[in-house]
């Protein structure tokens, strides 16, 4: 009987279509293939330095029998290659290491081993070409935080938020809108990432009463170039227009942050946290004081 195990020659990449390609000097029995046997690494000496990536079992294989075994990455895996910037961006930083136990030949035996400190060197490698695109999002309007999720992993670095609008109908032409002027990322690099919006941005939305109140008055568009993916020659995301998938309404009370008075034009100037209904305003309710737990005061009439 044949005892020799099966030996991994070389082993492609494919980042466009999400698919690692595995050669073998024999047939293998790929319904035995255990994917959390390879490590995507950055160097071929060692996994102490630099990045690696142990596959999920979330990737899997259709192969049967044979010496290439085809396996599609996960977008849970593809993405978090991709997350890692210095990892399996080309040539120079693609090697992989395999486990005995990864797969078996047509008489169970165990593959053989690639340890890291060995690993194969990419044989060919394709470079991701394919445009991110805007799956859904969310907004927190107590809070500004907006979450948009694409199906790649993005690089937060690249946001260009002048190119996102929040929009009331589903043609950005027609109802309320807001161009976002900025914010910033609340974490790194990945597919889901949440934006916190800029005061400005939060209390023009709050201004518009047909905006952002509810699902079906909440749309976002993101234009060409409003970020780009993480791959080497950078790609743009594809413009589109998604409805909102989850909308926390603003529950947060106004908070006084200052005021000031001008007896001489007679005016009271009251400065909030965020955007007020200036005419739901009850004079009676104002009271003002010589101290801050003075019980003197003049409580203003209507």
């Amino acid at each position: 009987p044949d005892e020799t195990p099966p030996t991994l020659i070389s082993f492609d990449l494919d980042m466009n279509t999400g698919q690692l390609f595995l050669t073998f000097d024999e047939t293998v029995n790929s319904t035995s293939l255990d994917v959390t046997g390879l490590v995507v690494q950055q160097y071929n000496d060692t996994l102490e330095y630099g990045q690696s990536y142990r596959l999920s079992m979330s990737s899997y294989s259709d192969t049967l029998y044979s010496t290439v075994v085809t396996v599609n990455l996960s977008s849970e895996d593809s993405n978090e290659i991709k997350r890692l910037s210095e990892l399996a961006t080309g040539y120079n930083d693609t090697y992989l290491s395999i486990a005995n136990y990864t797969i078996v030949d047509m008489n169970d035996n165990f593959v053989s081993p690639v340890i890291p400190e060995e690993a194969l060197p990419v044989s060919t490698y394709t470079i991701d070409s394919t445009m991110p695109q805007l799956v859904n999002f969310s907004l927190d309007m107590n809070t500004g935080w907006l979450t948009v999720t694409f199906d790649e992993t993005v690089n937060v670095s690249t946001f260009v938020y002048s190119l996102f609008t929040l929009h009331s109908s589903a043609n950005m032409s027609f109802g309320a809108r807001v161009v976002l002027t900025g914010g910033y990322p609340l974490g790194d690099n990945h597919h889901i990432v949440t934006l916190q919006l800029n005061d400005a941005d939060l209390n023009n939305i709050k201004l518009l009463t047909s905006l952002a109140t509810s699902s079906g008055n909440t749309y976002l568009t993101v234009l060409g170039g409003g970020v780009a993916d993480m791959s080497l020659e950078a790609n743009l995301v594809q413009q589109g227009t998604v409805a909102i998938s989850m909308l926390v309404q603003d529950t947060t009370s106004p908070n006084l942050d200052s005021f000031s008075v001008d007896l001489n034009a007679g005016n009271l100037r009251l400065t909030f946290d965020e955007v007020v209904n200036a005419r739901s305003l009850e004079p009676t309710g104002i009271v003002l004081q010589d101290g801050r737990r003075s019980r003197i005061g003049v409580g203003l009439s209507t």
